[in-house]
């Protein structure tokens, strides 16, 4: 049976291999805390340019909604500049008319009213 000496001389080879074992633990978790706080700074940063993109990607949806509008705008306006387009050949062919009357009855009556 070991003596004391010997018991004390096991257990305190255990208890350094036990003290190196934890030192080595705490390193390896302070590399692993390291190593999650630059993953979660990058994954922030990707997070914030994805919400950039995704901004991005909705301002150029809505300008293309605009772009829509407008363009169903400007065509409309072509539309009421025909109508207006073909109700002042109208009105010329009324007022040549009118014209023709008059000098007709310029004509007809010697210039009196």
């Amino acid at each position: 049976m070991p003596d004391d000496h010997d018991l004390l001389i096991t257990m305190n080879a255990n208890l350094a291999t036990l003290i190196g074992a934890v030192a080595d633990m705490a390193k390896r978790y302070e590399e692993m805390n390291t190593r999650l706080v630059i993953l979660e700074r990058k994954d922030s940063g990707d997070s914030e340019k994805f919400r950039n993109m995704t901004a991005q990607i909705q301002n150029s949806l809505d300008n293309a909604g605009k772009i829509t509008a407008l363009t169903s705008d400007v065509d409309n306006l072509g539309e009421k500049i025909r109508d207006l387009q073909k109700k002042s050949y109208i009105l010329d062919g009324i007022n040549a008319l009118g014209i023709i009357i008059a000098a007709i009855y310029f004509k007809v009556t010697g210039g009196n009213p």
